[in-house]
């Protein structure tokens, strides 16, 4: 079984079983890929359409739909330019001006980006040279998850 796949059915046990309603649409989020000029990863995609931002372990930046996330966590709003260096998307806060990253350079055969981490306090030095945390934002997740 593949991280995406793991995540996934340790999602739905932790909810029992049910998928929630759905809030986000196809359109809201091309609509938040074409504010930040980038496209999702396939797994990110899926994660939108099939769960809430409150079901994802840790704090993933989110697609926010209907005006109701809170604003820190707002994806869009979490990768403004100049924020990050340009190859950077921002998936996951820690709180303390630290990120974990999806390396948009780097997308595999599948359309999944590498995460790095993105340390605030030496990441606006100018480097390009990231620490890996794992191979795809599933993978990630499957960290933070019991």
């Amino acid at each position: 079984m593949d991280a995406f796949h793991l995540l996934e059915e340790r999602l739905l046990l932790k909810s029992g079983g049910v998928r929630p309603t759905i809030s986000l649409s196809e359109e809201q989020v091309a609509a938040a890929e074409t504010a930040l000029g980038v496209q999702f990863p396939p797994s990110y995609r899926r994660l939108l359409l099939s769960f809430r931002q409150g079901q994802m372990p840790g704090d993933v930046y989110w697609v926010d739909g209907d005006g109701s996330l809170d604003e820190w966590l707002d994806i869009v709003k979490n990768n403004q330019p100049g924020w990050h260096p340009s190859f950077l998307l921002a998936i996951v806060t820690y709180g303390n001006g630290d990120e974990s990253c999806f390396d948009l350079r780097r997308r595999d055969e599948d359309g999944e980006y590498p995460i790095v981490f993105y340390d605030h306090e030496i990441g606006r030095s100018g480097g390009t040279e990231f620490t890996t945390e794992a191979s795809n934002l599933a993978e990630l997740l499957l960290g933070f998850t019991p």
